[in-house]
């Protein structure tokens, strides 16, 4: 059924026979006779060949999804192979969110790399759902998250504390007269605006605004409802997503509140695009935690716990 599979996806990446043809290096009859070998053995038709570009079927659309899954299971199945063969390398595998990824950790291993140049640090970017699943099955060696982990399978160890506060669109009528509250990029990066000097805005002020919310799922989508619970009220949630960057970037085009670390202003150039409040809710601090397989023995990610740790 899938012998032909990369033929038949090529026609529906490149919606033409004949440029499926070209980028295989086969002739375009030879390709067709493919695709017709191949719908005489399901008794299907998968493409409908009267549109231009062409179509997939209804029987195509759910032979390419079939393709999509065998397709993935080969890439886990190689990246679960090559992890294995890179662990006895000294290579230490590291699930992480986006953000994570992307701001975070690449200064802190190229740190790590200069005392510890043996050992190669690789990471991958991960849901939120998908942590456990990741460093259980060996894809990866170390977890970072602030979601609760399952402490009988794995050894959990607490990184750091961060904080959480209100990220609303600059252009929104209500900063006007919450101006008393509004906290500056300096007051964030430099963590003043923890101590009590600065007051903490009321989430109540919010309560007919628009919101943006990561899905649930999501530690910040548990945090956000729990807060906004604590204030009395429902937010008015507008949209829901599956990263945190998205969230942030519309926050910045205006299209509603979030809740946001505070540490985001570290790697973020300063804008007017947003106003940040301090939030006094026992919501608004969480930990960080760094977590291993209870089976793992690799030495090498145990060494970058405690770089991380120490």
């Amino acid at each position: 059924m899938f012998q032909y599979r990369e033929y038949i996806y090529e026609i529906y990446k490149k919606k033409s026979f004949s440029k499926a043809a070209k980028s295989l290096y086969i002739s375009q009859p030879a390709l067709s006779n493919v695709v017709k070998k191949v719908e005489d053995e399901l008794n299907v038709t998968l493409f409908d060949r009267s549109t231009s570009p062409i179509k997939l079927t209804t029987a195509g659309e759910y032979y390419i999804q079939a393709v999509e899954k065998v397709m993935k299971i080969e890439d886990e199945t190689k990246r679960h192979l090559n992890t294995i063969s890179e662990n006895s390398k000294n290579s230490v595998y590291v699930c992480c969110s986006t953000f994570f990824c992307f701001h975070v950790m690449p200064e802190i291993i190229n740190i790590f790399k200069q005392s510890n140049p043996e050992i190669s640090v690789r990471l991958i970017e991960v849901n939120a759902n998908e942590f456990e699943e990741c460093v259980n099955s060996g894809f990866a060696d170390i977890g970072i998250t602030v979601d609760d982990i399952n402490k009988e399978k794995f050894k959990i160890y607490d990184w750091v504390e961060e904080n959480i506060v209100l990220a609303v669109p600059g252009g929104f009528e209500i900063n006007k007269k919450l101006k008393e509250y509004m906290l500056s990029y300096e007051d964030l990066k430099s963590g003043a605006y923890l101590s009590d000097k600065y007051p903490a805005v009321s989430l109540s002020q919010f309560s007919k605004e628009p919101f943006l919310f990561l899905k649930r799922g999501n530690d910040m989508y548990t945090r956000g409802l729990n807060m906004c619970k604590d204030a009395g009220f429902y937010p008015n949630i507008l949209m829901y997503m599956d990263q945190y960057q998205t969230s942030y970037a519309l926050a910045k085009q205006g299209r509603g509140i979030i809740f946001t670390r505070d540490s985001i202003v570290k790697y973020e150039s300063p804008t007017d695009d947003l106003a940040f409040y301090k939030i006094d809710d026992i919501n608004a601090k969480r930990k960080i935690r760094i977590f291993r397989s209870k089976k793992s023995e690799i030495n090498s990610a145990q060494k970058f716990i405690d770089y991380l740790t120490k």
